[in-house]
């Protein structure tokens, strides 16, 4: 922008094709020798292939996008484009904020969210995926609807090193009274750009959604098969029990109050019974 004048630089045209919900991220130091590719747009685009894809535009090719969502998903239709600049690079240079860039989409039909590197350098993809939710998401609907396309998946880093990056999400799991659906988020440390794990219910950091809903009024449901145990607010358990994936457990005759379940591996969920 010119202050002064208060009118805006001369726009670029980036899509020949129909696009939506565009997301724009910038180098935060910005160095034209060793970082040409000074900002990263990711949206979704209908190429002529049928599917709503996620494509990506940069200062390097304003002409030629790249195809972020390919091949790995070449055929499904994808929401929530989103992009976070500056993950420090894989070869472990000193400079912040300036490696690469880290792009974000949803294959609605996979209930997975997914994240790849843009090298700032070359405007190379990298050949992986990683997978950074811990469990599905919420289940997808019959059609795939334009108006909410760019639901459930924002991603940004960290500016003082350019090592961490924040994820976050709408899980989906709203039940249409209120209960469930809940924004996770996930910050996930390495000493690389990013080391999420490609299992479905494995993560870096944070621990399972299994317990939902919550609060709850009758039942509850634990989202994997297990051993479980529920203490009170004093610590003293209330109920013990094994529960297969998805299996209700009655709750109605506990007090109304605060609860902790803990399942066999360790792991720790609290509630709250209305």
């Amino acid at each position: 922008m010119n202050t002064y004048l208060a009118t805006a630089a001369s726009p670029y045209l980036l899509d020949t094709f129909h696009s939506l919900f565009p997301r724009i991220e910038s180098m935060s130091q910005y160095d034209s020798i060793f970082e040409p590719a000074k900002w990263q747009v990711a949206t979704i685009l209908l190429p002529g292939f049928g599917v709503q894809q996620c494509w990506g535009y940069n200062a390097r090719a304003l002409n030629t996008p790249m195809h972020l969502s390919s091949p790995f998903h070449v055929n499904d239709n994808v929401k929530s484009p989103c992009v976070a600049a500056g993950v420090k690079y894989l070869s472990g240079a000193p400079e912040i904020g300036n490696k690469q860039y880290t792009a974000g989409f949803y294959p609605w039909a996979t209930q997975n969210l997914y994240v790849r590197e843009i090298t700032a350098v070359n405007n190379q993809l990298t050949t992986g995926y990683w997978q950074v939710n811990m469990n599905p998401l919420g289940p997808s609907p019959s059609e795939y609807f334009l108006a909410d396309a760019s639901k459930s998946f924002a991603l940004s880093n960290c500016s003082n090193s350019g090592e961490w990056l924040l994820s976050a999400w709408y899980d989906g799991q709203d039940d249409g009274t209120g209960a469930g659906g809940h924004i996770w988020m996930k910050l996930s440390p390495s000493t690389n750009t990013m080391q999420f794990r490609t299992s479905p219910v494995s993560t870096l950091t944070g621990k399972k959604n299994i317990l939902y809903p919550n609060p709850a009024t009758n039942e509850i449901y634990i989202n994997q098969a297990t051993d479980y145990t529920i203490y009170n607010q004093q610590g003293q358990w209330v109920k013990k029990g094994n529960s297969s994936q998805g299996e209700a457990v009655d709750i109605a005759q506990l007090p109304v109050g605060n609860y902790l379940l803990k399942t066999a591996n360790g792991n720790s969920y609290q509630f709250t019974k209305q």
